[in-house]
């Protein structure tokens, strides 16, 4: 591509030098410079901008290994000196070995009273001046294997960064692919079509904040209708998405961190009324479900999810797809006897499929509701428990239950859990919940300072918005048409 972008740059250079010759007169040689020197300062501008860009991208990891080189050279530092304190010790002891062969020949041919005093003195000091050096050596030695193994702690920290830098290029690019693959990327068709680094740093919502206002303006603009008119013309709204078959699928990843890797998707169901505006779950839920008809959105994305998980099978490292079931769908009889039927059908499927539900639902779940969980973990089916804000739980009755995850927000997960009732400290919630057969999943996260926060209390799973969006899947992985509306 840079090749490319230089030939068109060349092209252009030579087209204004031969401007400058025939139309503005100038000598051939005058135009030839002239050209040349505009092919210079676009070229290295050009080149100047690539390398910026690519130094940015690399650029927090580039720092971890200058920090890593730096730590090591100062331990580099000081092995050399604990090596030249040894040599040192290895001059003494030759002197003082030296010293000792005329001590002996002093001894025997000495007479005089003072001096064999003093001599056996000097031999006294001698000895003990040889075993100070021998005590000093052993220090000696013992500290430079102290500086060489935190010299090789330093390399190995080194290699892991360069591991995970190697790690990180190869997971991005996995998971561009399988992204592209599964995720629509047009903008003709409205549906957040974009790649998946744009995707970092979009603020919360499917549509843009102005799209957003002026759904809701739209609502709120109709004169004078009282709060039962404007839930009577959403479910009209509704009613017409469903009929229309604009049921929508979309996915965000569940990704292992640090390393970023794709670990589970989530899957999330949105309606788009005539227009083709998104119509956000906080605007439809409690009118469909108090309407019935949430059974119908849930048995399209039931069926949208199993295609997707299938296909995910063959082509991605994703261990598995979150579902969101309405338990008013789990209360439905015609609903459930078929939802059951067909997750019979789809058994295999059990140790990747997990149904997701709030706390709250959880919580005020009856004899029936708990029956239904029953009946669907008795297939081998498995749950995770989100929108969770009171931590002061039976964490074994949830296991039994067939609850194998449950997510926090990265606000609870650092700075509420004293406030949610949690009996452990935020950095033993992972080890706590394993002790249950669950496993931690940190949601939420938006930006790399809590991501950061998160890593140092162990978190092994996380999703959020500075990983990636919620974005529509392609409508070919459904195959036909009459196969999407046959859900």
């Amino acid at each position: 591509m840079s090749a490319i972008v230089l030939l068109a740059m060349f092209t252009a250079a030579l087209a204004f030098g031969a401007g400058l010759y025939v139309q503005a007169g100038l000598g051939l040689v005058a135009s030839a410079i002239g050209g040349v020197a505009t092919f210079l300062v676009i070229a290295s501008s050009h080149m100047a901008l690539t390398r910026s860009l690519a130094q940015g991208n690399s650029g927090q990891r580039l720092a971890k290994l200058e920090t890593s080189f730096a730590a090591i050279a100062k331990d580099v530092k000081r092995v050399s000196q604990a090596s030249a304190a040894d040599e040192q010790l290895d001059i003494l002891t030759q002197r003082v070995d030296s010293i000792k062969p005329l001590l002996d020949k002093a001894d025997k041919f000495s007479a005089n009273v003072d001096a064999a005093a003093l001599l056996k003195r000097l031999t006294g000091e001698t000895e003990r001046l040889d075993a100070r050096l021998e005590a000093l050596r052993s220090q000696v030695n013992i500290e430079t294997r102290e500086r060489h193994d935190e010299l090789s702690a330093e390399f190995k920290i080194l290699e892991t960064l360069v591991k995970q830098l190697a790690e990180r290029v190869a997971a991005d690019a996995a998971n561009r692919q399988v992204m592209r693959e599964f995720v629509s990327d047009s903008a003709a068709m409205d549906t957040a079509g974009i790649d998946e680094e744009d995707a970092v740093g979009v603020p919360a919502g499917l549509l843009l904040p102005e799209d957003e206002d002026r759904f809701h303006a739209d609502l709120e603009d109709i004169p004078r209708l009282d709060p039962s008119e404007v839930e009577s013309l959403m479910l009209e709204e509704v009613r017409r998405s469903i009929e229309a078959n604009k049921i929508e699928l979309y996915l965000q990843p569940i990704m292992i961190i640090p390393q970023r890797r794709v670990r589970y998707y989530e899957a999330l169901t949105r309606l788009k009324n005539e227009t083709g505006k998104v119509i956000l779950p906080n605007d439809y839920l409690s009118i469909a479900e108090s309407a019935g008809v949430m059974p119908v959105i849930d048995n399209v994305m039931l069926f949208r999810s199993v295609q997707v998980l299938r296909r995910l099978e063959k082509r991605s490292s994703a261990r598995g797809v979150f579902c969101n079931i309405s338990v008013h769908s789990l209360l439905d009889p015609e609903f459930f006897h078929e939802f059951i039927a067909f997750m019979e059908q789809n058994r295999e499927l059990s140790d990747s499929m997990y149904f997701e539900f709030s706390q709250p639902v959880i919580a005020n779940c009856g004899p029936m509701e708990r029956e239904s969980l029953a009946a669907l973990a008795a297939l081998g089916f498995r749950f995770s428990l989100d929108q969770v804000s009171d931590l002061d739980i039976d964490f074994q009755e949830l296991h039994d239950m067939g609850f194998r995850t449950l997510k926090l927000t990265a606000d609870l997960f650092l700075n509420g859990m004293v406030e949610a009732g949690a009996r452990i400290h935020a950095v033993d919630m992972k080890s706590y919940l394993e002790r249950y057969g669950m496993q931690l999943i940190v949601e939420k996260i938006e930006d790399e300072r809590s991501l950061a926060n998160v890593l140092d209390h162990h978190v092994r799973l996380g999703q959020g918005y500075l990983f990636s969006e919620p974005r529509p899947v392609r409508p070919e992985v459904f195959g036909a048409k009459e196969n999407a509306a046959a859900a």
